[in-house]
């Protein structure tokens, strides 16, 4: 027992030194900490400060917004009382009253078009005029366009008075036209505010994401020094441990470091698995919710859109933070390589896509309808099923009468060539419509009742 007192000494004398290391490193994590706390409330503070500045400059520019909105509603409802029958009389003039004609230039010229006569009814006379008038960028109205505009506003009889007496399309158009000309002038005063209040709104943004990493940083330092803290706990424990039971543990690490030495390679082994299962199980929600939408939605997108909307799936799952794997694939997820190996063995073509509709094929809860020019499919479905598969044709004016023999014998059917319809009386099968009875199922077909084998 007096080398192994000696080497228990040694143990004990080698965790003192690491404790007070740890020790050490506990001291330097506090003191790191502590600056990291100050920096952090200081600059919780004058982000505060820069809020309040943002809150208070978004909401003038809401107050003077809020100025130009009777004018878009004066617009909006100018073009709501555009009656169809007012336009057509307007369309029927060969010659306009010059008025109705200097207000129907202010339109042409905010929509981009020229003002003579022909041009302004062949505009007009479009199904989409009015929607073009309600869906009007009014936000981005150039100043030639205003300047062009008020040549004609600025005259006497440019306004809704004057203009009832002539033409109602033209006092509700000559309306619209003044409510957009007060609306571009409101907005800009308005615009600089908006300008400033989004400058601002994008400084505190940048500054809230810049203090969450702070305080991301300051919890991995908290979680840090709590590692530090455990490790040194642990370290007394144990050198407490080795001074209660110097003789007893002296024997057992000797036969531990047997016992690790001799599984050292399987250890190494294990603890891949484990972290690959960990990693695999926290990603299992995303790779679910991926795996479910791709089975329920993808079968009849050609493979160019699966993989365009495989994307889209994978930017969702990422921006709403769901954990998943980054490489994830439907085949990959929904089946083993040993299955795919045997499935190509059967004709199945190597390719991605192949392997997705064979998945669907075999995941799906509905029939799978197959479109398969080059006889691929059909093949591969021959060859995986082999005998217990019951090929029907279309064709075959027995179809009907043989699925529902399938159905009652539980055998599985390859019905080929169907067309865009199947008998009526078989809806109920197609669409799985049976009912349970006890132990049993049941299906009406017209007005029979038939068996459903579980095997069907």
């Amino acid at each position: 027992m007096g080398k192994e007192s000696e080497v228990q000494n040694v143990e004990i004398s080698a965790a003192k030194a690491k404790a007070e290391i740890k020790e050490g490193e506990i001291n330097v994590a506090k003191k790191s900490i502590g600056s990291a706390l100050e920096e952090l409330t200081a600059r919780k503070k004058f982000i505060e400060g820069e809020k309040v500045e943002a809150q208070n400059l978004a909401a003038a520019a809401d107050v003077e917004l809020e100025k130009a909105m009777p004018a878009l509603l004066a617009a909006n409802k100018a073009v709501d009382s555009l009656d169809a029958k007012y336009i057509a009389e307007m369309k029927s003039m060969n010659t306009p009253h010059v008025d109705t004609h200097n207000v129907m230039q202010a339109v042409m010229i905010f929509m981009g078009e020229t003002g003579e006569w022909m041009n302004i009814k062949k505009v007009i006379s479009k199904p989409s005029f009015k929607k073009d008038l309600q869906g009007f960028d009014k936000d981005n109205i150039s100043e030639k366009k205003m300047k062009g505009v008020q040549r004609f506003t600025k005259q006497e009889n440019f306004n809704e008075t004057k203009m009832l007496t002539i033409s109602a399309a033209a006092a509700a158009l000559c309306v619209w036209v003044k409510a957009i000309e007060e609306y571009a002038q409101a907005l800009k005063v308005v615009k600089p505010k908006l300008e400033k209040k989004n400058a601002a709104l994008a400084k505190v943004a940048a500054m809230v994401a810049e203090l969450e990493a702070m305080e991301a940083k300051y919890n991995d330092m908290m979680a840090e020094l709590a590692e530090l803290e455990a490790a040194f706990a642990l370290l007394m424990e144990q050198m407490q441990i080795y001074k209660d039971t110097l003789a007893k543990l002296s024997l057992q690490i000797d036969r531990g470091e047997m016992l690790v030495s001799g599984l050292g390679g399987e250890k190494v082994r294990w603890s891949a698995t484990q972290l690959h299962l960990e990693d695999m199980y926290e990603k299992l929600v995303g790779d679910c919710f991926m795996a479910a939408a791709f089975n329920s939605f993808m079968g009849p997108y050609p493979n160019d859109y699966r993989i365009d909307i495989n994307k889209d799936m994978m930017q969702y799952v990422k921006k709403y933070h769901i954990p998943h794997d980054v490489h994830f694939t439907f085949a990959g997820f929904m089946s083993t390589e040993s299955q795919v190996r045997e499935w190509q063995l059967k004709e199945l073509p190597g390719d991605n896509f192949s392997t997705e509709n064979a998945v669907l094929i075999q995941k799906s809860e509905n029939w799978c309808t197959n479109i398969d020019p080059q006889n691929q499919c059909n093949i591969f479905l021959k060859r995986k099923c082999g005998k217990s598969l019951q090929v029907i044709d279309f064709k075959d004016k027995k179809y009907v009468t043989l699925i529902e023999r399938a159905c009652q014998n539980g055998k599985t059917v390859l019905l080929e060539d169907i067309q865009e319809a199947l008998d009526p009386t078989l809806n109920n099968i197609v669409s799985k419509n049976y009912i349970t009875l006890g132990k049993k199922r049941k299906v009406m077909v017209g007005d029979r009742e038939l068996d459903w084998h579980p095997k069907f």
